[in-house]
């Protein structure tokens, strides 16, 4: 059984990395599928222990969410998000029971390019059937300064729906990796590979993640590039500036999503006149006038949502929130006004820990993965939504498996 089960989990962990092309369910099923193997593996072998016990700390978020749900028993949904932080909980035990012979640096440069690769082609089939289903000239078309694509990869694809932000994390991610196979190992088919990954991110016009996107090409041609001397880069940077002000000024509706912030900032939601940026002002103030009355203990993570529309309700003379749910978009904002302060303190030493992990580690592509979606996490409810929480611990315990195959390897050598 024990050759069975390791022969299965060595095609089941690259099966994980596929989880953009299917729905939530499949991918949790891939996980459930590994998991129940792990196990199988674990039995067999005869070893229960835990390799490190602080992975144990990586689960902080799930008991939080877990023992504030305890409070609300009785409610209709009491342990309903209890089910959305599973994966804090079942990722870092089930990654460290796993063979790290299956983390070495071959593995896992194997699993980055199979992500790599899913969102190559998700991004280009958008496209495809964006004109699948709409004419060309409808790319230059927008409502309520949303292009016509995004809106049709947000909501109306009939594949591969991700909303747009978390979609782009990933794509900033796998634009990492391949900027460092072209720039450290002289790879240069890679160049197509950041030519789609920079076109979807400009399409879907994720603003934060766009940002991140310049200052990551930019910072990693200018300090990470053995490739080039210094008149080739300043000549490479100043190409590269002048590509994104034409995609800026080109792509449909950027240069207005942009021209949003500073617009709608001071207006308030109002009727039909409301766009993310005064969506965003308008949770912040709820956020901030429910965190006055419940910051001790906070109201339970079953009740912020009707929390958060009664105020809106009060507040604002529109119903942009009847149409569309809108949670705190903002991860730590959700832990503190659900759990209260001694959650958000529980949550801060997550952080603390994990950054800790991540600083040994010392991965350079982990360093920019976990920026990324902590300063997403000011903006979006990242961890709350399935590809969120999965992308992150699929990734963040990838690295953690390879450092620690890697110390084993040392250890073995030595001895």
């Amino acid at each position: 059984m024990k050759q069975i089960s390791e022969k299965t989990l060595f095609w089941l962990i690259p099966l994980l990395f596929t989880f953009p092309l299917f729905k939530e369910n499949f991918s949790s099923l891939f996980f459930i599928i590994l998991s129940v193997f792990t196990v199988i593996y674990t039995v067999s072998s005869g070893n229960y222990s835990l390799k490190n016990k602080y992975i144990l700390l990586l689960t902080i978020p799930f008991w939080i969410i877990f023992f504030r749900s305890l409070f609300d028993i009785g409610e209709p949904n009491s342990f309903g998000h209890v089910k959305n932080a599973l994966f804090f909980l079942l990722f870092p035990i089930v990654f460290s029971y796993l063979p790290l012979s299956y983390f070495s640096e071959k593995r896992v440069r194997l699993y980055l390019t199979i992500l790599k690769n899913i969102c190559a082609v998700i991004s280009i089939s958008y496209v495809v059937l964006f004109l699948r289903y709409h004419y060309f000239w409808e790319f230059f078309m927008f409502r309520y300064e949303v292009p016509r694509f995004r809106d049709f990869v947000y909501n109306d694809t009939p594949f591969f729906r991700i909303h747009p932000t978390y979609f782009t994390s990933m794509v900033l991610f796998c634009a990492a990796f391949s900027l460092e196979n072209l720039l450290k190992r002289r790879k240069y088919y890679e160049i197509l590979y950041l030519l789609v990954f920079m076109g979807i991110t400009f399409m879907l016009v994720a603003k934060i993640n766009i940002l991140l996107l310049l200052v990551l090409i930019g910072c990693m041609i200018l300090f990470r590039s053995q490739l080039f001397n210094y008149k080739q880069k300043a000549v490479l940077l100043l190409t590269f500036i002048l590509t994104c002000i034409v995609l800026i000024i080109y792509v449909p509706g950027l240069k207005n999503r942009f021209v949003e912030i500073l617009n709608s900032y001071n207006k308030p939601p109002t009727g039909v006149a409301h766009d993310s940026t005064n969506i965003r002002i308008a949770i912040v103030s709820c956020s901030a006038e429910i965190a006055k009355e419940n910051y001790v203990f906070g109201v339970g993570f079953d009740k912020l949502q009707d929390t958060l529309d009664e105020c809106y309700k009060a507040n604002y003379n529109s119903n942009f929130y009847e149409t569309i749910k809108y949670m705190t978009h903002n991860y730590f904002a959700y832990i503190f006004l659900s759990a209260g302060i001694f959650g958000l303190i529980a949550f801060l030493f997550y952080c603390y820990k994990s950054l800790r992990i991540i600083l040994k580690v010392n991965r350079f592509l982990l360093y920019i993965m976990v920026s990324n979606i902590f300063i997403i996490c000011f903006t979006e409810d990242f961890f709350y939504r399935h590809y969120g929480i999965f992308f992150y611990q699929l990734i963040f315990m990838t690295f953690v498996n390879a450092y620690l195959a890697q110390k084993e390897e040392k250890n073995t050598a030595i001895s």
